[in-house]
């Protein structure tokens, strides 16, 4: 893949679903004023509109606090702008892209070395030159322009319901007092695709441990018979359906 066909690529994330080609001229016109090319843009409906605004969230928070954390646009007041992106890393790490979009631009950068064998060592200052490339050109050309939303309104069929960040099932109060702190999310679903009622967290219960033992770790140990009672405590843990 291109950068230019990846950029085009995540214009859909950006326009609600819609796909345009890429194109680098509308018309062309000799010294007459007469029209000599002319160059229509074809724009495909590629997604719906509820699934283009599912993902643009995503990868909104994908800048926020995922992989491409530290690349969201501000303008020169100081304001951020609405930034959607993500980061990629080829197999062997021969490549490095970021791919991220505003509701006024689209882009995509790759770094790599032109021999397509030398890998980037994802420990060396190298290894966010993508991410910092895109975010530099961004920053320049957001400089006059004011924050909007990528979406004005959110788009009819789209429901949110608090999910539990370890079994994506419909959260518990038990999971909001795990004790790595609440793992309770509220997230976006397309109506009919959201958890039904009932379909509840099973993976966050509520045991019995013995403060008075720990594991190689220092977590108390589940409580037996054998432990005192005054060191018998309640505290939630993790037990998955499958290991």
């Amino acid at each position: 893949m291109s950068p230019l066909q990846m950029a085009s690529a995540y214009t859909v994330f950006a326009y609600k679903g819609v796909y345009w080609e890429p194109y680098f001229y509308t018309t062309v016109e000799d010294y007459e004023g007469n029209t000599i090319l002319e160059n229509t843009p074809k724009a495909t409906k590629v997604f719906s509109e509820q699934t283009a605004f599912i993902m643009n969230d995503i990868l909104q928070q994908a800048v926020l606090e995922g992989t491409g954390e530290g690349n969201l646009v501000f303008n020169k007041d100081g304001e951020a702008i609405p930034t959607a992106g993500k980061t990629g890393t080829a197999d062997r790490s021969i490549d490095k892209w970021f791919c991220g979009a505003t509701p006024y631009y689209v882009g995509a950068t790759w770094y790599g070395y032109d021999n397509s064998k030398a890998q980037i060592s994802l420990t060396s200052a190298e290894t966010n030159n993508a991410k910092k490339i895109w975010h530099a050109v961004m920053m320049k050309i957001h400089e006059d322009l004011k924050p909007t939303p990528f979406f004005s309104s959110t788009p009819a069929k789209i429901v949110t319901r608090k999910v539990c960040m370890d079994s994506g099932k419909l959260a518990t109060s038990l999971c909001e007092q795990d004790p790595r702190g609440s793992r309770v999310v509220e997230e976006y679903f397309i109506d009919g695709s959201e958890p039904d009622y009932g379909d509840n967290c099973d993976v966050h219960i509520m045991v019995k441990v013995c403060s008075a033992a720990a594991d190689e770790f220092g977590r108390p140990v589940l409580a037996s018979e054998y432990c005192p009672a005054e060191t018998v405590k309640q505290q939630v843990r993790i037990r998955r359906p499958v290991e």
